[in-house]
């Protein structure tokens, strides 16, 4: 557990660039540091981060397709199918599932607490850091223990005020419900499950690829990514510093004492005083050096691009220098060779998305719908595991077609269009193809009418405000 807080807070550390002292550990001596009073503010100053952490997790997330269609071989009507369609646009679900991916990349898990207001369910995103431990029986979670600091206003009579206190408050997620210790009384407030929930324990956990060996959170996947982004940060610091003294030489003299008005920046100069020798009358002569770069930079530019590939390796991404040369080849199966390590990671996470979920939309389905076969609502994995065009995904459909493993009107149901809607579409196309062939056909429209229509469903939007 302590090894677990450790990596999310230099994860966080390097996320917002607060890595000097990251920097200074690795790579520098302490009596380097401590020599000379200014050395160290001259190294931070010469630092440069390019904040590749935040580029490859954002990159992987975008990089993972967005599971935004519903399984329709799992029993649901045509009219369900349609609302949980429009329920994911109001949930803003592409936005959601970006951010799942990315904190599950540099956290390791996801959290979300399934609460019922005013007879909506809703869910709120939780800390991941402040969720301290699960705890297992009979191979299945049973509680999650949850801490928090919250501000609480208080009379204090001796100076006949109110005062802002801070109080530690403890929720433990189980079944039925949750456990509240506001950090005032001693006794816990137990808050049930609404009818709906029943026995569920209120909580969604997403889990990353692989659990921790001393808990049952997961490894955090940023922290594979340290060592390479330290080195990355180093490679790019000397470049900075070798360009700026390849442009501007530094002048020394030699046989002198460096006076206190020198320059030590890029272009300045060093100014030292004659050695004098009191034993003899002939004074050492002061000699003029200019000090630059004059061989090939090649050697750093082949190292930042080796680090660079390492970095992109660990995180699942094609590394940029095989980018260069797939670019100019027309193989896509040389791209897909690559993308394996990347189509496996998210697969996972869509797995673990799909199914951390499933019981949050029942919940959604039988609060609007009174006959409800299924005990959990499952998206549909996409078959394409790598974000791509519209071209790519409308040709994989158009292939499934013409081998019969799907149908225009599966593809219209998992769009979330009900029945009428898709009858009045197909019309239309078949409309549009005589049309283009020259004949005069006419089609009649016949809509059947349908008690079940989603237009008179109502759909209740589902926001992550905060529980108050």
């Amino acid at each position: 557990m302590f090894f677990r807080f450790i990596e999310l807070n230099v994860v966080n550390d390097f996320l917002i660039g607060n890595v000097f002292e990251h920097y200074k550990k690795f790579f520098l001596k302490d009596t380097e540091v401590k020599c000379v009073g200014d050395v160290e503010d001259i190294h931070r100053k010469m630092l440069v981060y390019l904040n590749y952490m935040k580029i490859v997790t954002e990159d992987i997330a975008l990089m993972c397709p967005v599971p935004d269609t519903f399984d329709i071989t799992q029993g649901l009507t045509t009219t369900q199918l349609s609302y949980l369609t429009k329920l994911l646009k109001y949930l803003e679900w592409q936005q959601e599932f970006s951010s799942i991916v990315r904190e599950l990349e540099i956290k390791g898990d996801v959290f979300y607490q399934i609460y019922e207001e005013n007879g909506i369910h809703r869910y709120e995103k939780l800390d991941t850091l402040k969720m301290k431990e699960i705890y297992y029986e009979k191979n299945k979670p049973s509680h999650y223990i949850y801490e928090f600091e919250d501000y609480i206003n208080k009379f204090d009579a001796n100076l006949g005020k109110m005062d802002t206190e801070v109080v530690l408050k403890k929720v433990i997620f189980t079944e039925g419900g949750y456990y509240l210790f506001d950090g005032i009384e001693e006794t816990p407030k137990f808050f049930r499950n609404s009818e709906l929930m029943g026995d569920m324990i209120p909580i969604i956990h997403i889990k990353s690829i692989e659990q921790r060996e001393d808990s049952y959170f997961s490894k955090v996947p940023a922290s594979e990514y340290i060592d390479p982004i330290l080195y990355l940060m180093v490679i790019d610091t000397d470049r900075r510093a070798t360009n700026r003294q390849a442009g501007f030489p530094r002048i020394f003299v030699v046989n002198g004492e460096i006076d206190d008005n020198s320059s030590f920046d890029a272009g300045g100069v060093v100014y030292v005083n004659s050695l004098k020798d009191y034993t003899t009358a002939v004074q050492p002569e002061i000699m003029i050096k200019s000090i630059e770069i004059t061989n090939s930079l090649s050697s750093l530019k082949q190292e930042l691009e080796y680090v660079s590939d390492w970095l992109h390796r660990a995180v699942g991404l094609i590394p940029p220098t095989l980018q260069v040369r797939m670019s100019s080849s027309d193989s896509s199966k040389a791209i897909a060779q690559f993308r394996i390590k990347q189509e496996v990671k998210n697969k996972k996470y869509m797995q673990n998305v799909r199914d951390s979920f499933s019981s949050f939309f029942m919940l959604k389905l039988k609060e609007n719908f009174k006959k409800v076969k299924v005990e959990n609502v499952y998206l549909e994995i996409p078959k394409l595991l790598t974000t791509t065009s519209a071209f790519d995904k409308n040709l994989l459909i158009a292939q499934e077609m013409g081998m019969g493993m799907t149908t225009i009107n599966n593809e219209l149901q998992k769009q979330g269009l009900n029945e009428q809607e898709i009858k009045k579409h197909l019309e239309n196309v078949t409309n549009e193809v005589y049309q283009a062939s020259g004949k005069d056909v006419s089609v009649t429209q016949s809509v059947s009418q349908d008690n079940n229509n989603l237009s008179s469903t109502e759909v209740t939007q589902v926001d992550n405000k905060v529980k108050q």
